[in-house]
């Protein structure tokens, strides 16, 4: 679901984002891939493309995001490179860009990835508009400006094609 397709006038970058909540049990997700595309002056072109420079922070699930109130969580590679990401029951496991890429006139913005989560949890990826490369949560709709998401995802068995557009 798309809610603001169009960059604000004098932000200058975005990020993806991905969040995943566990029902019944502890679990996880696997990220085998990620790409995040946009229209810039009538062009796609790509401006996020593999694993690298994803941060990853814990949330209270009730509340939503729990204030803001991040824990810590720790990202690991398998070993075929692709990153796994702890799910805990009672919390929103919340994935980012953690360089945050500059862009200027951005729209139409696209999140891809290819996702393997265990039994019992859901995901979902999507997107924000920044109003700069640096600048902090700051409470909501402030520094940012929530893009959109994907439909929520559950375990199938094997890796799943989630997209955002």
């Amino acid at each position: 679901m798309h809610y603001n397709r169009i960059q604000p006038r004098g932000w200058t970058s975005l990020s993806h984002w991905g969040e995943a909540i566990a029902i019944g049990t502890d679990g996880f997700i696997e990220m085998k891939d990620l790409k995040m595309t946009c229209e810039v002056d009538g062009q796609r072109q790509t401006i996020v493309s593999g694993l690298s420079n994803v941060g990853a922070g814990r949330y209270l699930i009730d509340p939503w995001y729990g204030g803001d109130n991040q824990g810590a969580i720790t990202i690991t590679k398998t070993p075929e490179g692709y990153l796994k990401i702890p799910v805990k029951q009672g919390h929103i496991s919340h994935w980012w860009s953690s360089k945050r890429p500059r862009i200027i006139n951005g729209r139409n913005c696209r999140v891809e990835s290819t996702i393997k989560a265990s039994p019992g949890v859901y995901f979902s990826i999507g997107g924000d508009w920044w109003i700069d490369q640096s600048s902090g949560w700051a409470g909501d709709m402030v520094n940012n400006v929530y893009m959109g998401r994907s439909s929520w995802f559950d375990y199938n068995g094997g890796w799943q094609e989630v997209v955002f557009q």
